[in-house]
């Protein structure tokens, strides 16, 4: 028997369409524990998925889509999840290429890390970005922006400013809009810069770009080639708030090549002198225009050269330290401290430099104003010891193209000594050309010889500190003159003194109050005695105006010097001058100093090698002049002599005196002489001629009979003097003139026969 089933109703539809939905619940629930199960599966195992080719195809032409006309290529793609469960993508051998077809950037390898649920929602969406080994060209124009086109509204093209802007606009598309970090290493960065013609090389380089909420910070990091073995470290950091163009800019580097620092900001240019490692930090603020507002920071340089110009002779710097800041309104650099250590000088400095002649964004000149402190000077070999300076101040001008330097006035003070100098140091093709000026205040003359070029004039400078002392410098003026006619350089030096000490010989006793003038010009150096005076050994002062020392070439080894001493005195204090070494002439002629009364004005000249030993024997001199008022009765034996003036001539070989007077009561112009042979020790003679008459008779002793002689002639005598011995004379005469009678032989002679 069978049962019949009535038929059931149809279910409602809104409870099919409960089942539709769990059953679509079920799929996704499926779905999603089948990705997560391969995305745990591809987390535990780091495994990696890589993509087929169609898939980079596709990828490839996503990108390219939106980068208008420029391009990119991928070599490869792979895909991983990390242990955090986020997807990673990575794209292999990536070459970027600009609107014109050329290749800026080769990538070795580019990841990003995907967000994971824009990823189950078909949309790719990179929340860090990683590069890895880029080579990347940078081109930077002449007028300091940037050439990086990558396509329209894809470049970075433009001021420094002008890149970030588009930075933070590539930002706001996708797939990078939420991207938070960029990361870039093992980069090879060239920089080639049309403005200093150079090329810079950055190895195993590192950026990261950080995207925040409010601002993008853009850190570089990198190794650059500075030309030396050793590696510039650098870091720079660029900062820009987002909605604005302006950005900061912070700068720490390491053992950077002073001209890279240079050729990186106007304010800085002036570094481009320096052959000279630098390390510093510095922090910039940046406009819209991409032009600098602001600088400050710390700069420290190391041991190099100030060397404008291959043929100029380095200048040896040891290091130098500076805080600095720049204001672009005023084009103002400004120097807190400054502190420079080289060679030839050290000290401390701080003032201004103005920016002046601006072509194209760069100075040509910058005109500075400093302050000085504890300047202490000594060039290699140039002073015997340094000379210090309390403070000082300098004003100038700097010409950086040809180089030159214009010194209006460098004033340089310690306690109440104060140097003044001014001119200009330049330098070009044929190497430095120097022109420099110079005015000294009163100084002690002690201070002058510390002063004084021991380089230039050795022999001199040590004859000077050992013959001229005390005193003091009233005022003095210089020239130093250096340039290519002049390779090793000219210095002229004059100044006027007083109250000094000056020994023209350690064997002659001093001048005394010394005041007078000096001068080292064209290598010939002068001193004058204006006024002073002399203790002689006998006879009292002697009056020693117009006397000099000269030496004509301070250059020659050994320099030669020629005193001349130019004396007022009484003849017994003349003689025994001459009496010392190197004449010795009394001691010669075997007569005391005191052989006569009466004035003597005499100048003697002494000409001598600048040696630390001087012999006597060779030293030469040659003695002149006149003694006034002459009388004597011992310079002929029982014979009284009388002289207005008479001519004195000595020299190593002999003296002479000669000149009209009276012997005794006998008129005569005569010349007494000596010579100074072995030979001729103790002689001497007396030749000339006398007038004679019946005086001449009764003066030597002549008996003829009363009246046996009439009128005057003349005669010619010649008297032999030696020591122990009677004079001894001859007379020659023609008897004219003279009238002869001799009554007892009934003879006689006219006068004119």
């Amino acid at each position: 028997m069978s049962e019949t089933t009535p038929d059931r109703p149809d279910p409602p539809r809104p409870a099919r369409r409960r089942r539709r939905r769990a059953g679509l619940l079920v799929l996704m629930s499926v779905a999603v524990i089948l990705a997560g199960g391969v995305l745990g599966f591809l987390a535990l195992t780091g495994a990696q998925v890589t993509a087929p080719d169609w898939v980079t195809e596709r990828v490839e032409d996503r990108i390219n889509d939106g980068l208008g006309g420029a391009r990119v290529s991928v070599g490869g793609i792979e895909l991983a999840v990390d242990r955090t469960m986020l997807p990673r993508l990575r794209l292999r051998n990536v070459g970027v290429f600009d609107t014109r077809g050329a290749e800026v950037a080769r990538l070795n390898e580019v990841g990003a890390r995907l967000a994971l649920r824009p990823l189950l929602r078909g949309r790719l969406e990179m929340r860090t970005l990683r590069v890895s080994g880029a080579q990347i060209t940078v081109r930077r124009l002449s007028d300091g922006t940037f050439d990086l086109s990558l396509g329209a509204g894809v470049g970075a093209t433009g001021t420094l400013a002008g890149v970030l802007d588009r930075i933070e606009q590539g930002f706001a598309r996708a797939p990078v809009s939420g991207l938070a970090r960029i990361v870039a290493d093992q980069l090879t960065i060239t920089l080639e810069d049309s403005r200093s013609g150079r090329l810079w090389q950055v190895t195993e380089g590192r950026i990261e770009l950080l995207n925040g909420a409010e601002a993008i910070l853009l850190t570089v990091a990198a190794d650059v080639f500075n030309g030396t073995e050793e590696l510039a470290t650098t870091v720079l950091e660029f900062r820009t708030e987002k909605g604005s163009s302006e950005a900061t800019f912070k700068a720490d580097f390491s053992n950077a090549a002073a001209a890279d620092i240079a050729a990186q900001s106007p304010a800085l240019s002036f570094l481009e002198l320096l052959d000279a490692p630098i390390s510093g930090a510095l922090e910039a603020g940046i406009g819209p225009d991409g032009a600098v507002r602001g600088i400050a920071g710390a700069l420290e340089v190391g041991a190099g050269v100030l060397q404008p110009t291959p043929e100029a002779e380095p200048i040896v710097i040891d290091g130098a330290e500076a805080r600095v800041s720049y204001d672009a309104t005023l084009k103002r650099l400004r120097f807190e401290q400054l502190s420079l250590r080289t060679a030839a000088a050290r000290g401390t400095a701080s003032g201004r430099m103005y920016l002046q002649d601006i072509r194209g964004g760069w100075p040509a000149t910058l005109v500075g104003q400093f302050r000085l402190a504890d300047v202490v000077v000594q060039p290699a070999g140039l002073f015997a010891e340094p000379v210090n300076f309390s403070r000082g101040a300098v004003d100038f001008r700097l010409r950086l193209s040809p180089f030159q330097v214009e010194i209006g006035q460098l004033s340089l003070t310690d306690e109440d000594r104060r140097t003044l100098s001014r001119g200009t140091v330049g330098a070009d093709r044929n190497g430095w050309d120097v022109a420099l000026d110079v005015e000294m205040s009163a100084i002690p003359l002690d201070d002058l010889l510390a002063r004084w070029p021991v380089a230039l004039a050795e022999g001199t400078r040590d004859w000077l500190s050992e013959n001229v002392y005390a005193g003091t410098i009233r005022k003095l003026t210089g020239a130093f003159r250096l340039n290519p006619d002049i390779p090793l350089g000219q210095l002229s030096v004059s100044f006027s003194y007083d109250g000094a000490t000056v020994r023209g010989m350690r064997t002659l006793p001093p001048v005394t109050e010394a005041a007078g003038y000096a001068s080292l010009v064209a290598n010939a150096f002068t001193l004058v005695v204006e006024t002073g005076t002399m203790a002689a050994p006998q006879g009292g002062q002697i009056d020693m105006a117009g006397s000099f020392i000269r030496v004509r070439d301070v250059t020659a080894s050994p320099g030669r010097a020629e005193i001349t001493l130019k004396t007022d005195s009484t003849i017994t204090a003349a003689l025994s001058l001459l009496d010392l070494p190197p004449f010795e002439l009394m001691q010669k002629a075997e007569m005391a100093p005191d052989v006569a009364e009466g004035r003597a004005r005499l100048v003697s000249e002494i000409r001598f090698d600048l040696l630390k030993r001087i012999d006597l024997e060779d030293v030469e001199y040659d003695v002149a002049g006149q003694l006034l008022g002459l009388y004597s009765d011992r310079l002929v034996e029982r014979r009284e002599i009388r002289a207005n003036r008479l001519e004195l001539r000595a020299n190593p070989t002999g003296i002479a005196i000669s000149g009209e007077g009276v012997m005794g009561a006998v008129p005569a112009n005569v010349v007494w002489s000596q010579n100074f042979g072995e030979t001729e020790k103790g002689r001497s003679r007396v030749d000339g001629t006398v007038a004679l008459g019946q005086a001449f008779l009764d003066e030597f002793g002549i008996g003829l009979p009363d009246g046996a002689v009439t009128g005057e002639g003349v005669g010619s005598i010649s008297v032999r003097l030696e020591k122990g011995a009677a004079p001894e004379f001859r007379l020659v005469s023609d008897l004219n003139r003279l009238g002869l009678r001799l009554t007892a032989l009934d003879w006689s002679k006219a006068r004119n026969q």
